[in-house]
């Protein structure tokens, strides 16, 4: 599939205008290329905003070393796990 970076970086330019509190993005050493893509743009975009990153545990197991864990609750781990 075509690269489009320029039409993203587009968009986020747009999404600038809404300076948001807080930003939650994937972690910039996500090994899936777009993940690590969107996590780079939300970095240059929002340079003076709050950005905190997220890893998803995938079968490839490219976690690096978390800070934070989240606990959930037994009804949301067992809908997940379902």
């Amino acid at each position: 599939m075509p690269f489009v970076g320029a039409e993203v970086k587009s968009t986020f330019e747009e999404l600038k205008l809404l300076s948001p509190d807080l930003i939650f993005t994937h972690n910039h050493k996500d090994a899936h290329q777009d993940h690590r893509s969107i996590a780079e743009l939300t970095a240059q975009t929002f340079r003076d905003h709050l950005i905190l990153e997220f890893e998803i545990p995938k079968y490839d197991g490219d976690l690096g070393r978390p800070n934070l864990f989240v606990p959930l609750e037994s009804e949301i781990c067992e809908k997940k796990i379902a």
